[in-house]
């Protein structure tokens, strides 16, 4: 049996298409497998990197999903991955460059 693709098909959910984008960004920005699984296991973390953190949710809320339309309110609950690439210190540039 072949896996679904979360991003593509009408019976994918809203919610599962914008878990899909966040762990596609994590596994394209880390640097190995097991650094991309050691970001999306993460617990909720204090955040350090403040400034990175605010330009990688500017960028993913203008270019995949803002999480201000009501329509794709469930991305709020993933934003913390963010928090946990950030602190990863995954640079800057490879976390959004996916979807810029």
């Amino acid at each position: 049996m072949e896996p679904r693709d979360l991003t593509k098909g009408p019976d994918v959910t809203v919610a599962e298409r914008i878990l899909a984008s966040v762990v596609e960004i994590i596994e394209r920005s880390c640097d190995s497998e097991a650094q991309a699984l050691r970001v999306q296991r993460a617990h909720r973390s204090d955040l350090t990197c403040y400034a990175s953190y605010i330009q990688v949710l500017e960028r993913y809320q203008r270019n995949c999903f803002d999480w201000t339309d009501p329509k794709y309110q469930a991305a709020k609950d993933y934003l913390y991955l963010f928090v946990s690439l950030c602190e990863e210190g995954i640079p800057l540039d490879r976390s959004t460059i996916i979807y810029m």
